[in-house]
């Protein structure tokens, strides 16, 4: 995903967006804004580079789109994509203060368009979701070969309890745990579930792109 631009539900939320997530992938609606990609205009600069990663497969297409969007009712214009074979950009007639950006492929491709007389550039890197993991050990329950195609997992009503370890996959390097506590997003390199914790988030980052993926496993409490 991007660094910073792009709008990341708080780890607290995850669950309700993966199962949205899930059922949009089941039954196939791929245009809500079931995952959380959201740029907002008016939090990024003129030029910008936008980390992302591709989900390969055909049940991943609502993982794939991004939507830009305005915070006021100020149309964005000219929207364009260098590279539309790696990210095809569309508009509704009916929204102006927002287009859609479809992932296609790894590779690289400009954005551009205009808003308040301004003029934007994305510069979009795009990856391939590969699983980042090689070991994700919650106690003695290693659940790496649950990411291979999504980095999520759900384990039921699982308690999730013990230390957890993880260690990356080939093109991919741990960057820290992520948690909320007392309503305040953590960060942390190591991780002890009690069992009162409802999930585990361990972000990973590509080598060569630098998008990052937020692989995360949901149990019971």
């Amino acid at each position: 995903m991007n660094q910073a631009a792009v709008k990341r539900m708080p780890v607290l939320g995850v669950v309700a967006v993966a199962m949205a997530l899930l059922l949009a992938m089941t039954f196939g609606a791929g245009s809500a804004f079931a995952d959380g990609n959201e740029i907002n205009v008016d939090n990024i600069k003129a030029k910008s580079t936008q980390k992302m990663l591709y989900f390969p497969g055909k049940d991943a297409a609502a993982s794939n789109v991004y939507y830009v969007f305005s915070g006021s009712d100020k149309a964005i214009t000219k929207v364009k994509s260098s590279n539309k074979k790696v990210v095809a950009v569309s508009q509704s007639g009916e929204f102006k203060a927002m287009f859609q950006m479809q992932l296609k492929k790894a590779g690289k491709a400009k954005v551009t368009f205009k808003y308040k007389g301004k003029s934007y550039t994305m510069n979009v890197v795009v990856a391939k979701y590969t699983n980042p993991v090689k070991t994700y050990k919650i106690g003695s329950t290693n659940y790496a070969s649950k990411f291979k195609k999504t980095p999520f997992y759900f384990a039921g009503g699982k308690v999730l309890k013990g230390k957890v370890t993880v260690k990356a996959a080939t093109g991919w390097k741990f960057k820290h745990f992520e948690f909320y506590k007392n309503g305040k997003l953590k960060t942390a390199k190591t991780r002890k579930l009690t069992g009162s914790e409802g999930q585990v988030t361990a972000v990973m980052q590509h080598k060569k792109s630098g998008a990052l993926a937020y692989v995360s496993v949901f149990g019971g409490m």
